[in-house]
């Protein structure tokens, strides 16, 4: 009986947890060769994946990544469960991008709205982020290539530490089954 429950569900868990590619650094992540493989919009996560949550503005390097998406050819999103619609929208502008605060990931609502006003296909698109349990789940449930970046602060909340503890042992687990 658990042969046949893993047998049955531990593939649809993978899917929906383990991300496509990981990365340490967003920095890394080679998106022209996902761009000659079709994806052609990148839905990005702002805090702890882009900068952290002290930074008020994007570093001119990842200024300067963002730029580089967007001279590969890609769309370029910003979606963020942050509270702060001054936050976001100070961002957005700097990144001269649309985007979405308090976004509710992995809910689905925000990403669905954003890509109706833009005429985006979810299907060719990469979400990167920087939670399992929230950007990966959402690309995923939406057959978006997922990227996984690790958080650039992950000592910021004793919440979130155990979060990303229990990430990195369900993708552990999961990669080795």
């Amino acid at each position: 009986m658990i042969k046949q429950l893993k047998k049955t569900y531990l593939p649809i868990i993978k899917d929906m947890f383990l991300p496509k590619e990981h990365y340490h650094r967003i920095d890394e992540i080679e998106l022209g060769k996902l761009y000659d493989k079709g994806y052609r919009s990148v839905f990005l996560d702002i805090d702890n994946t882009l900068m952290s949550y002290d930074e008020r503005e994007l570093s001119l390097q990842n200024l300067e990544w963002v730029e580089g998406i967007k001279k590969t050819g890609f769309r370029c999103f910003i979606l963020s469960n942050n509270l702060s619609k001054r936050r976001i929208e100070r961002i957005s502008k700097q990144m001269k991008t649309p985007g979405v605060y308090f976004a509710l990931k992995p809910f689905t609502y925000s990403i669905q709205e954003l890509a109706k006003q833009h005429r985006v296909s979810l299907k060719h698109s990469i979400i990167i982020g920087d939670q399992v349990f929230k950007d990966i789940l959402l690309g995923n449930w939406l057959q978006m290539h997922s990227i996984l970046v690790d958080p650039i602060d992950i000592r910021k909340s004793y919440f979130k530490t155990l979060q990303r503890d229990l990430e990195v042992k369900i993708l552990d687990k999961l990669s080795t089954v």
